[in-house]
């Protein structure tokens, strides 16, 4: 089953009711890549709507969605969905999956190892960050990202797909 089955893209603003109960999608190509815009470093596959790493030192994609688009006082989880290519190095270091999901509220953080995904699958990141939302959910927004920028390797063969935040379902 796809993960994100119903999702809605956050590039649509006018989410009716009804439908905030079955997440939010951002693609890669909405989301703030450092030297995302240089082809020696990212090859943007616009059909797909895909991000593929060709060669960094330095990790730091962010992106952010209208906390509107979600509802006020519920549990989400936040995942990156990405690929690991076959020729994929430099990922023996920690990655960080940050969310900031509102105003004043405290970062998350997880520590993920994307060097024990298995090569050549779509899949999201094993380790999701879950946040609850504010009583208020308006003008606000939910900001996350996916870093490594302190380990000083060498990475490529990284494809970001999106990022899918959706309700933690107990």
């Amino acid at each position: 089953m796809d993960m994100v089955e119903g999702c809605r893209s956050a590039s649509w603003i006018d989410v009716p009711t009804e439908e905030k109960d079955k997440g939010v999608v951002v693609y890669a190509d909405e989301l703030k890549i450092t030297w995302g815009n240089d082809s020696r470093y990212w090859r943007m596959n616009e059909t797909e709507r895909t991000a593929e790493l060709i060669t960094v030192w330095w990790l730091q994609v962010t992106g952010s969605v209208e906390m509107n688009l979600l509802e006020a006082n519920t549990r989400y989880k936040l995942q990156f969905n990405i690929m690991m290519k076959l020729h994929a190095s430099g990922w023996d270091i920690p990655v960080y999956i940050m969310v900031i999901p509102g105003k004043g509220k405290s970062c998350i953080w997880r520590k993920v190892y994307l060097n024990r995904i298995t090569k050549g699958i779509s899949t999201g990141i094993p380790s999701c960050v879950e946040f609850t939302t504010p009583s208020s959910v308006d003008d606000d927004k939910v900001s996350f990202g996916l870093f490594e920028i302190w380990g000083g390797n060498l990475k490529q063969g990284l494809v970001i797909e999106k990022v899918v935040i959706s309700k933690v379902t107990s």
